[in-house]
């Protein structure tokens, strides 16, 4: 028999959607600071428009194997683990982008921004 009243159930329910509403969101303004930063970044690092274009592609280009993988690793080991890892990893790689040094740096940084994204979409 559960120990779970009905009122904890549905408080627990609305938590879980909150926290993945917020997450979906903090896919988006990821996504779109790039665009809203992108002229001084293009003037902070001397990048034409072809390196600019790496730097708004290299985020989308993650979510498609953080998606596959973190689909993968949630299966096998649970979507709350994999959920929390992958939102530590966007976390960890938004503010390496932050402080990246230079172009390669900065295109990695967006990269796996991408890929922690990714992982939290099928989760």
């Amino acid at each position: 028999m559960s120990t779970r009243t009905p009122s904890s159930s549905s408080s627990r329910l609305m938590l879980t959607i909150g926290l993945c509403f917020l997450v979906a969101l903090m896919e988006g303004l990821d996504l779109q600071a790039a665009g809203i930063a992108a002229g001084g970044i293009a003037q902070a690092f001397a990048l034409d428009k072809m390196q600019m274009g790496w730097i708004f592609s290299a985020g989308i280009l993650g979510l498609l194997p953080g998606a596959l993988v973190g689909g993968m690793l949630a299966d096998r080991y649970g979507r709350k683990r994999i959920l929390i890892g992958s939102v530590a990893l966007f976390g960890l790689f938004s503010l390496a982008t932050a402080i990246a040094w230079d172009f390669p740096s900065l295109v990695f940084a967006r990269l796996m921004t991408g890929v922690g994204l990714g992982a939290a979409l099928p989760n």
